[in-house]
């Protein structure tokens, strides 16, 4: 009815001041019911312009997007042209989490013009997460780890992706105790396994360190 009489007005006044219709969405085109078929109906009669409010639309949260970050390229690429101080070139990853927002990491390019020296390995990924965003503390490293795992999986909307009964059988077995000493150390991959099949094998890594007369072996971890 607004826009009805709004119309009628702007027809009456024509010949003393222009008038330009908004249809403005004051609840939000995509949040309030019945909004978008308002908005096109207004559009239709013959208002001017769109207008709105969009921090009244739906939110990343309620949406439920997926976020990706991306360190060791964004690192490299991001604000490499400004001057000092520059750009960390990162997303806001622990604020996007604490706002429950699934948010995973990513490589980029892993060995091109852009990114030379990717190795596709995501616990270097996490490491760097880890510095870049200031995310050193124990469960924010143990967020990082999620970050390369099942939050990727989330965002690719893998199925049949886990260790339950009944998953793919798809995993890698690290030379680590927890997710906090995968990330610190970056170990070896003692078997990756695809569909259940051993793929890849490496040898446990270990240090012999020769105090006084003596050998000991070190593996780095506590």
């Amino acid at each position: 009815m607004a826009v009805d009489v709004l119309l009628e007005l702007r027809h009456e006044m024509k010949a003393f001041i222009d008038l330009q219709l908004v249809a403005f969405s004051q609840e939000g085109v995509l949040r309030s019911k019945n909004s978008m078929a308002t908005l096109t109906s207004a559009l239709d009669k013959g208002v001017d312009v769109v207008g709105g409010i969009p921090h009244f639309e739906r939110t990343m949260a309620e949406a439920k997007m997926n976020c990706i970050c991306n360190p060791l390229v964004n690192m490299s690429i991001q604000g490499r042209h400004d001057t000092y101080p520059k750009r960390r070139g990162l997303m806001r990853v622990p604020e996007l989490l604490d706002a429950r927002i699934n948010v995973s990491l990513g490589h980029d390019d892993v060995m091109d013009p852009w990114y030379p020296m990717g190795t596709h390995d995501m616990l270097e990924v996490a490491h760097m997460g880890a510095h870049a965003l200031h995310m050193t503390g124990i469960d924010q490293q143990a967020a990082l780890f999620d970050a390369i795992t099942v939050n990727g999986a989330k965002t690719l909307n893998l199925e049949n992706y886990g260790l339950e009964p009944g998953c793919n059988a798809d995993m890698v077995i690290l030379q680590a105790s927890s997710k906090q000493e995968s990330i610190r150390l970056r170990p070896a991959r003692l078997f990756v396994i695809r569909r259940g099949k051993v793929i890849s094998r490496m040898a446990k890594a270990q240090a012999t360190v020769t105090i006084g007369t003596g050998d000991v072996t070190v593996d780095f971890c506590p």
